[in-house]
């Protein structure tokens, strides 16, 4: 498929940069090699972000009265859990 087929897929792509730890660069990367070597495909960092992005969107999570990272990151847990 051309670029313009993969264009409409993913609609109007726009770069964000993000900081992330060690710790967390290594998640991604992990999940990749988990991928390729079960059979799959390595897949990018950006893409296993915006896979991340895209599910939850659909979860509907609660973020009314949110003050941190860390109590929205316990919203998402609960709404993954429910």
């Amino acid at each position: 498929m051309g670029k313009e087929g993969k264009s409409a897929r993913l609609g109007s792509l726009q770069r964000v940069s993000a900081f992330l730890n060690d710790q967390q660069i290594e998640f991604l990367d992990g999940l990749s090699r988990q991928m390729k070597f079960s059979g799959g495909c390595k897949l990018p960092r950006t893409k296993i972000l915006r896979a991340m992005l895209s599910a939850f969107m659909e979860m509907h999570v609660d973020v009314s009265e949110v003050g941190s990272e860390s109590e929205l990151k316990e919203r998402i847990l609960q709404a993954v859990r429910r």
